[in-house]
C-alpha cells in the first residue's frame, strides 16, 4: 500500500502557496492535561503525601522539610511487598500525590485549581492528615480539605475516601505502642464532629471514610493496612460503577 504523509501538501496547497493566497488564519488550541489515578493523595503542604508516596511505590519524589515541595503531580504504581511495608494487595494501583492544597484554594488560592482538577478521573480519594501540625489540628485539616473539594466540585466527595492519620511514629517514640489506639479513637472521632460541623445546611449528612488508619509513611508502619483498605475501597467503587452500568433485569 502506499504511504500517506499526513503532513503532505496536496497539488491545490502548493499551487495557492506559490500564488502568495492567504493562509487560513491560525488556530489557538488550549490543551489540558489531567493525572489519570486510581487514588489521589490529597492534604495539607507537609503532610507526608510524596514521602507516603515512595513509600507504597517504587516512585521517588522529592521530599523536603519546606511546604510546596511538590509543584507537579507525582505518580507511582503500588507494589504489594513483605513485610510491614506492604502485602495488602492492589498490587498496579496507580497512585499520585498532588501538590498541597491550602484553604481557599478552590478560588486558586496557591495555585489550588490546578491542582483540584488532578483529581477529575481519581476513583479514590486519600486524605494525608499530619497529626503533628500545631496550627491546624486533624479535625480541621479534614474539614477544610473537604470543604476545598466540595466547592471545587461537589463529586469528589461523592467517591470513596479514605483518611491517613500520618506521622504518629511521634506519638509511638513519645508515649509507646498502648497510647495508639486510644489516640486513634480520638482522632477519628474528631474527624466525624469536624465533617458534621463543616457540611452545608440541607446537604444531608456527610459521607464516612471508608477507612481510617493510624501510619508513619516515613517510619513504614501500617502500610500494610492502607494498602489493604486501599485495594478494599477501589473493588467498592469498581463494584460500584458495574451496577450502574448494568441494564435493569426484566421483572
Amino acid at each position: 500500500e502506499e504511504e500517506v504523509d499526513a503532513f503532505e501538501l496536496s497539488e491545490q496547497e502548493e499551487i495557492d502557496l506559490v500564488r502568495g493566497k492567504a493562509a487560513p488564519p491560525p488556530t489557538k488550541l488550549l490543551l489540558l492535561l489531567r493525572t489519570v489515578a486510581d487514588v489521589g493523595f490529597v492534604g495539607f503542604p507537609n503532610a507526608g503525601k510524596s514521602t507516603l508516596l515512595n513509600a507504597l511505590t517504587r516512585a521517588r519524589a522529592t521530599i523536603n522539610s519546606y511546604p510546596f515541595t511538590t509543584l507537579m503531580p507525582n505518580l507511582g504504581a503500588m507494589v504489594p511487598s513483605g513485610g510491614e511495608g506492604g502485602g495488602g494487595g492492589g498490587g498496579g494501583a496507580l497512585l499520585a500525590d498532588l501538590p498541597g492544597l491550602v484553604e481557599g484554594a478552590h478560588a486558586g488560592r496557591g495555585l489550588g485549581r490546578q491542582f483540584l482538577q488532578q483529581l477529575r478521573r481519581v476513583k479514590v480519594v486519600l486524605f494525608v492528615l499530619d497529626t503533628t501540625c500545631a496550627e491546624v489540628d486533624v479535625g480541621e485539616q479534614y474539614a477544610i480539605l473537604r470543604r476545598e473539594l466540595q466547592l471545587y466540585n461537589p463529586d469528589y466527595l461523592a467517591r470513596p475516601h479514605l483518611v491517613a492519620l500520618n506521622k504518629l511514629d511521634t506519638l509511638l517514640q513519645a508515649e509507646g505502642p498502648a497510647a495508639l489506639a486510644p489516640e486513634t479513637r480520638r482522632l477519628t472521632a474528631l474527624l466525624a464532629a469536624a465533617a458534621r460541623a463543616s457540611a452545608a445546611p440541607g446537604d444531608g449528612p456527610p459521607t464516612s471514610p471508608f477507612a481510617v488508619l493510624p501510619i508513619s509513611g516515613m517510619k513504614g508502619k501500617g502500610l500494610r493496612a492502607l494498602q489493604e483498605a486501599i485495594a478494599a475501597a477501589l473493588a467498592d467503587h469498581d463494584a460500584g460503577a458495574e451496577g450502574e452500568s448494568d441494564p435493569p433485569h426484566p421483572q
